[in-house]
């Protein structure tokens, strides 16, 4: 859902799905919007992510309400042919995805029923009707993945680490650690390509989440988590202890938490993952953060402030003492901010 937003944060309060209150309480947590969000995308999100409604709950009621048909497409495969009729980018854009011919019309399942701008470029360019049918934005996200290719699954060795840029652009050189035995590469492949994969897709943070029956992982992309096709649980052990090896913590410590780094490179550019490992109930859980460095080394004017507040930003942060406090949510900038700060004030002259 994208466009629609505002329309579908009151549809669902007029339909009784969540209440006045439910949707205030979780717009007044999400404090600061970053530029370039839309609040009522993030406060859908929210209220998903807290259980105070689901996306099924959504899509069934948008469907009886623009008499629209609701499929499951968990279990959908689109042949080779249809799938190149929308490019993956665009699919992902739009979060639609074609299903089938269906006559002379082609039948496409999409998030958002007020999309009819993506359907009409569609259908012009296609030059065939479309046929929308809707479908939950999460199992459409995860179908898309998975019909496309699943995206990390689907990079080679070669592209993860060798130094060709790939067709998107993207290629990354990741550190090997120790000797690699026959039965570790395909581990060694996918773990590699999960961060190929989220650095493509611009993702801020990896969550490796270990539940009860299966292993999960999510991408928070522009501060929204975006669920992708994980391995089978029966991976979930060689996986995690692939990353605990790449970011030099403990291998044989599963009872507290510890932190560590990996870094990589892609287009000239180095990439810092902290990482982040945590037991839990079903094994051990794992959250990389995503920090471009060369994005950390803007000078204090292109953070954007006014000359007022940049004249005391910079007072506050050449004092001799005190403590300089930045808060946000994920991705609004607070460790760009802070590394500004530190690159203003690490002069040779410096004494204080």
């Amino acid at each position: 859902m994208t466009t629609a937003d505002d329309f579908v944060i009151q549809f669902i309060q007029d339909k009784g799905l969540v209440s006045a209150a439910e949707v205030a309480e979780v717009r007044s947590s999400l404090g600061e919007i970053p530029e370039g969000q839309n609040a009522d995308t993030l406060a859908i999100a929210k209220l998903v992510e807290t259980g105070k409604v689901t996306w099924t709950a959504i899509t069934q009621a948008l469907g009886k309400e623009f008499d629209m048909e609701v499929l499951d497409v968990s279990q959908v495969t689109p042949s080779e042919d249809i799938l190149k009729l929308i490019s993956r980018e665009h699919a992902e854009r739009a979060t639609i995805l074609p299903l089938q011919m269906d006559g002379v019309e082609l039948l496409v399942a999409i998030a958002d029923p007020l999309d009819t701008e993506t359907l009409d470029s569609l259908s012009r360019v296609l030059k065939l009707p479309i046929n929308p049918k809707l479908a939950t934005p999460e199992d459409l996200k995860l179908a898309i993945n998975r019909c496309y290719g699943g995206g990390a699954l689907n990079v080679s060795y070669e592209e993860v680490f060798g130094k060709e840029t790939d067709e998107e652009g993207v290629s990354v050189d990741l550190p090997q650690t120790g000797e690699v035995k026959e039965d570790d590469a395909p581990i060694i492949r996918y773990v590699n390509s999960l961060i190929v994969d989220a650095i493509r897709r611009k993702a801020s943070d990896i969550h490796l989440e270990p539940l009860e029956k299966r292993f999960r992982i999510r991408f928070r992309v522009d501060g929204v988590l975006q669920e992708m096709k994980g391995p089978p649980k029966r991976l979930q052990p060689s996986v995690i202890s692939r990353l605990k090896l790449m970011a030099e913590v403990s291998l044989a410590e599963k009872r507290i938490p510890q932190d560590g780094r990996i870094q990589a490179r892609t287009g000239g550019r180095d990439i810092d993952l902290r990482v982040s490992v945590l037991p839990t109930v079903y094994g051990e859980s794992i959250v990389m953060r995503i920090l471009d460095k060369e994005g950390l080394k803007l000078g204090l004017p292109e953070l954007g402030f006014f000359a007022d507040d940049q004249a005391k930003f910079q007072g506050l942060i050449t004092g001799a003492d005190g403590v300089f406090l930045v808060t946000g949510p994920t991705g609004s900038g607070k460790s760009t901010t802070l590394y500004s700060a530190l690159n203003y004030i690490n002069k040779p002259d410096r004494f204080r």
